[in-house]
């Protein structure tokens, strides 16, 4: 083979190697998530209040905007401390084509970044001074569960801001010391989550009377459980009614969207 064919074969190769380059269509870029992570890496944000943020994502077969962003409130939904933050959104979206889009989102909320701080160190000096290491999940859960009971109340204020703060959120519990069902769910979960304990939030269906509720679930020893942190505020037996419940009994009180959220398939036995 002559000196001549040899680079003539290599120059085709690179040529076609070249062409394929240019003909071959745009994948997704590293900075681009999958559509059904998009919510999840939203709400990362507005947990420290970020008021403009921008995500990339896939959506293969064209995007629906609308329910993009029902997307976003269904896992807001999952975190009442966020969920009670956020007073106002604006979403746009952008095409970059190939089946990428962009999500421009800007947002006002009720507390800054400093506020929603100050809830994890509350949290976090909480745990070093009533948590021992030792202690199992369940016995966590219920110092947790008592100490909310003990020290908060649930209000009955016509106003949404109780010196400031939004009786939503739990800020309201820790400087007024009371607050409603997303007060209550948000502190239960900052407090868990400090020692280690998976929690979420749960939203029941509108009633006959057009409100609705908000509870949690937690995890312990790899099984979900129902547990009310506002009915901890309750005397007697009314204040253990919902804890640690499997879905039977909580179903026979309340309805909610159940493929939404982890099955909880017993009550818990200590």
């Amino acid at each position: 083979m002559t000196k001549q064919f040899k680079f003539v074969k290599k120059s085709l190769i690179i040529i076609l190697i070249m062409l394929f380059l240019i003909s071959a269509p745009v994948f997704a870029s590293a900075d681009a998530y999958k559509y059904d992570e998009m919510p999840i890496h939203l709400i990362s944000q507005w947990v420290i209040a970020n008021e403009s943020v921008k995500i990339s994502f896939e959506k293969t077969g064209g995007l629906d905007r609308d329910a993009a962003i029902e997307s976003v409130w269904t896992e807001m939904k999952k975190d009442p401390s966020v969920w009670a933050n956020v007073k106002h959104s604006n979403f746009s979206f952008k095409d970059r084509g190939n089946g990428i889009y962009d999500m421009i989102v800007t947002t006002e909320f009720h507390h800054n970044k400093v506020a929603l701080e100050s809830i994890e160190t509350f949290a976090k000096d909480w745990a070093s001074k009533n948590i021992n290491p030792k202690m199992t999940d369940f016995e966590k859960v219920k110092v947790i569960y008592k100490f909310i009971g003990d020290n908060y109340k649930y209000s009955h204020s016509n106003q949404v801001f109780i010196n400031g703060y939004s009786k939503y959120s739990p800020l309201s519990l820790i400087q007024n010391g009371e607050g409603v069902c997303n007060a209550f769910g948000g502190l239960f979960i900052a407090l868990a989550n400090q020692v280690g304990i998976d929690s979420i939030y749960i939203v029941s269906d509108v009633d006959a009377k057009g409100f609705t509720h908000g509870w949690n679930l937690v995890k312990i020893h790899g099984n979900w459980y129902h547990i009310d942190p506002t009915w901890a505020v309750e005397d007697g037996e009314a204040g253990m009614m919902f804890f640690l419940k499997g879905d039977s009994f909580v179903k026979q009180h309340r309805s909610w969207s159940y493929g939404d959220y982890p099955l909880a398939t017993s009550d818990y036995f200590n």
